[in-house]
């Protein structure tokens, strides 16, 4: 039960990138996420993924501000974490990329938008299973296991960390 339980915690932090996928090291927290630095200056390019709508502002703010959230909204998750607080944090990051949107710097535009497409997919998982991560088919989420999926979470991966502060 613990396996079928972490597999899908681990895979929703990872969906967007905002955790380090494979690495054992727990001791980022929440608050740690949000103590991260905002914007390190790193320019926006100004093009991007029509989906994403990068471009215009100070993008790599907002952005970092929803991605220090959206880390936050993940740890919170543990082994005592219900359905209503995989729902809840499920239901926060989908209104946060909803937010986002039209603020995501260009040079991660085409990741993100392959992130949140896979995000959608995890939720409608959970969502089929009431949220209880026992009982989210496996198989539906088998579809994040490509190099593509891992080269586009890489992507933002290291995007949050060298620009948004957000330890990983």
């Amino acid at each position: 039960m613990l396996r079928r339980f972490a597999i899908p915690v681990i895979l929703m932090s990872c969906l967007l990138g905002l955790t380090a996928c494979g690495d054992d090291d727990d001791s980022a927290t929440a608050s740690e996420a949000e103590s991260g630095s905002g914007d390190s200056g790193a320019e926006d390019s100004g093009s991007g993924s029509a989906d994403s709508g990068a471009g215009s502002g100070d993008s790599s703010a907002e952005y970092c501000a929803f991605a220090r959230d959206a880390s936050a909204a993940f740890n919170s998750l543990g082994a005592d974490s219900t359905p209503e607080d995989f729902e809840a944090a499920y239901g926060d990051v989908a209104d946060a990329i909803d937010g986002v949107e039209g603020n995501v710097p260009a040079e991660i535009a085409e990741a993100f938008d392959l992130n949140a497409e896979r995000f959608d997919a995890a939720h409608a998982a959970f969502e089929a299973a009431d949220f209880d991560p026992s009982a989210v088919d496996e198989e539906a989420l088998a579809a994040f296991e490509t190099d593509e999926y891992s080269a586009a979470t890489d992507a933002v991966d290291a995007y949050d960390t060298e620009v948004c502060g957000i330890e990983s």
